[in-house]
């Protein structure tokens, strides 16, 4: 599980930075199903369950492709990615 614990100015300066600023950002990618589908696949969980021995890579790219069509109207269709962007200085 990712953590989403905000960067915090005393968090950095554990380490010798400063947290400067911060801003969100969004990113609207478009997507064919089997590419969403390959990029799906190289997030960790996924990963962890194909090299764990519970999942073959070629049953979790199927499964992905049929549980992704609900969202494919089109043959591409556009996703938003976002979060954070801290600005960090390096202190001294």
């Amino acid at each position: 599980r990712r953590n989403r614990t905000p960067l915090t100015d005393d968090f950095a300066r554990q380490f010798g930075f400063a947290l400067v600023a911060t801003e969100e950002y969004t990113n609207d990618v478009a997507f064919e199903i089997e590419r969403f589908a390959a990029y799906l696949m190289t997030q960790s969980n996924v990963i962890a369950a194909v090299e764990e021995g519970g999942e073959s890579i070629e049953s979790v790219r199927r499964w992905l492709v049929s549980e992704l069509h609900p969202w494919f109207a089109h043959d591409s269709e556009q996703f938003e990615f976002g979060g954070p962007i801290w600005f960090l200085q390096r202190e001294g």
